[in-house]
Formats: C-alpha cells, structure tokens, sequence
C-alpha cells in the first residue's frame, strides 16, 4: 500500500498540468490505534512530518519566472503540503487525509522553515546530507512541544528525500561528497529518529539520476544559466566527470538501500524505515510524455 501510494504520488505530482480525483475507498478509522507498525493503515495516520532540501521545501512549485524559484511554495510540497485538497494539489499528506481529515503537520501556504506555515515541514533549500541530523533533532522537538500532538500515542509518517546538493559539489570535494560520508550522513539523522519517535513510519526516498536531469532538460538560454548557477558539477562537466557523477550518484541509491535494508531500525514493532525507490530509474523525459 504505502509504496504503491508514494509512487502514485510523485508520478502524478511531477506533473504541472495534473489533476486527480480520490476514487479509492476509504474504511472506518479502528476504534484503537494498532501498536505495531506492521498494522498500521492510512486511516491510523495522525501526524506527517518531513526533512531535506528544496524539492521538499517546495521551491518554485508554482514560479512562472525564474526569480520564483527563490519562494517556497511549501504548501504544495509533495510529501508535507497541504495546500487546498487532493483534487486540485496532490500530495501526500492531502491523500491521507481522505482517511484521516485531522492529520497533523502538513505545511501550508509560501515561506521559510520558521515561518507559522510551515509546521512539521523542516526542510531548508540549499541542504546537504549533513544538515540531516539537524533537520532530524529539530522535527522530534517541534512534534515534543506541539499541543496538538499525543508524542506517545500518535501515529507518524515522516519522509526524507536529501543528496541533491551534495551531488552538485561533488566535484569541488570527492571525499566530503563520498558515498561512505553521504551514508554516515543519513544514518546519524535516522539514528535520532529511530531513538526519539514512538510509533513512526519513515520513508527515505532514494535520489534520483542527476545527469541525465541536467543534461536533456538543458534546453534554452535560461534554462542553461541556471543549471550553471545550481549545478556547476554537472552541467559544466565534461564526460568523464559526468560519469563520475554518475557512478556516485548510483552508489548514494546503493548506500541507502544497504542502510535502510540492514535491519538496523528494524528492532522495535512500533517503528520502521522504507527505502521509497521510484527516483532511483525516474528520466527527466518521463516527466513530460
């Protein structure tokens, strides 16, 4: 269920132009929330939550021109907004909350990570991996504090998507930017979640190809600019430094999915991490068919 949904998900919330109607059936709520995780349904989920970069933060979702890259639209971020509903914006938390309308923790509207909207959505533009244990401290002390949230009962889904940066500075430092270092990163981040949060469901959403993002879509004098400006590794590399990105970027999907897979956070029945794989083969092309 929960990866045939984060799939759905992105496909569909990839798309500018897509709009989708709600057809699944949404049972009753149980009368008592599951204790294991193995149990857990849509319905049972009370609070959302999520860290990482700009793809999270909602950066540009809405821009018409390229200053509008610099706003973050977070309430149509697609694993934390919760802009109007899930028949005009689809995102993840939008979905559960046709099984569960008082879930918690989506962020709304534009502006930064302290700004009131922003809620459970922790994310900052420009972020690396390292920043993870931040993000990760910083979301279980907002979920601690928060009035409107039971710590202890609530049921929580919380998605991590990072790497971007790192990739777009590997060249400048290979051994900062290292998959070992990347893998170090995410794992001190899931390391805190895994301590501090009862009843906790996370999704690591491995990142996706950055060659081919930047090369088939580096079309038009604009879109050239601001390649150069977020993504000089890459777009200014020749083809032996592209395929060493390359080959980078395929071994961060690899340390994750060992990581995750190791059964490291597998060692309480209330709480588990999912590698969410539908980036790791996903083609700038796809996106536009």
């Amino acid at each position: 269920m929960w990866k045939f949904l984060l799939m759905t998900l992105t496909v569909v919330a990839l798309s500018d132009s897509a709009r989708a109607g709600f057809n699944c059936q949404v049972p009753e709520r149980s009368p008592t929330r599951p204790t294991s995780v193995h149990q857990l349904r849509p319905e049972d989920v009370d609070v959302v939550g999520a860290i990482g970069d700009s793809l999270t933060a909602g950066n540009g979702a809405l821009a018409k021109t390229p200053l509008g890259l610099l706003t973050e639209y977070r309430g149509r971020s697609w694993s934390i907004g919760g802009d109007k509903d899930v028949s005009s914006v689809v995102t993840l938390p939008n979905i559960l909350r046709e099984f569960n309308p008082n879930i918690k923790g989506f962020s709304t509207q534009i502006g930064k990570a302290d700004s009131s909207d922003a809620h459970l959505n922790r994310a900052v533009p420009g972020a690396f991996s390292a920043d993870m244990a931040k993000q990760a401290k910083d979301l279980v002390q907002r979920m601690k504090d928060s009035k409107e949230i039971n710590f202890e009962e609530d049921w929580k889904v919380v998605t991590m998507l990072i790497g971007f940066k790192d990739l777009c500075d590997f060249c400048n430092d290979k051994k900062l930017f290292s998959a070992e270092n990347y893998r170090d990163n995410i794992q001190k981040a899931l390391d805190i979640l895994h301590k501090e949060l009862p009843r906790t469901f996370v999704n690591v959403v491995t990142v996706m190809d950055m060659v081919p993002l930047f090369s088939e879509l580096n079309k038009g004098t604009i879109c050239q600019m601001l390649h150069r400006y977020f993504c000089k590794c890459v777009t200014s590399a020749n083809n032996d430094v592209q395929t060493e990105i390359q080959d980078i970027n395929h071994k961060y999907q690899e340390v994750t999915n060992e990581l995750v897979n190791s059964g490291r956070y597998d060692t309480r029945d209330d709480f588990t991490v999912v590698v969410q794989p539908f980036m790791q083969e996903l083609l700038p092309t796809q996106w536009f068919q």
